[in-house]
Formats: structure tokens, sequence, C-alpha cells
């Protein structure tokens, strides 16, 4: 459909105000959040944020862009495209 519930994955540096960050980022485009999880990750100090928001496949591309100008962004990536679920495994 036109509006899917889909994830964003995004890696980064675990500092204060950087999820705070991101949802104002998700906000300004009027992006609301679906679920949202944190998890650490091996590396120490980076954590994995999984956000699950209901858009469209164009919005969700132009917010993953955005999400790298983050100083703390490490990798943004979005399952809109099919190929990339290898990504998850």
């Amino acid at each position: 459909s036109l509006h899917d519930a889909l994830p964003i994955f995004a890696f980064a540096y675990n500092t204060p105000g950087v999820l705070n960050r991101m949802s104002d980022l998700l906000t300004r485009r009027k992006i609301n959040i679906d679920s949202l999880t944190v998890s650490e990750t091996e590396q120490a100090g980076v954590s994995r944020f999984t956000i699950v928001v209901t858009a469209d496949a164009e919005k969700i591309e132009k917010v993953t862009k955005q999400l790298y100008k983050i100083i703390e962004m490490i990798k943004v990536f979005e399952m809109t495209d099919r190929k990339s679920t290898r990504l998850n495994s």
C-alpha cells in the first residue's frame, strides 16, 4: 500500500541527546514513530536503533538521508528496497 509500516535501522554512538535529535527530525517531518527499539551492539558505545514508522517510501528515503546529518550517526538503512533485507541477517 501507499503507507506501510516500515523499519529504519540506525547505528549511532550512544551519546546524550542522540535519540532526541532522531525523534525531533521525524517529528519535524510529521512522521509518527510506531515503535522504537534501542539495543547495544558488540561495539562499546554504539547502539542500534530500530524505528518503525508509517509513511510512504519517498518520505522514508528522505528521512534516512537526513538522519546521516546527525553527528553521532554511523549507518542508516531502511527496508523499502526488498533487496536490503539481506542486511538484517
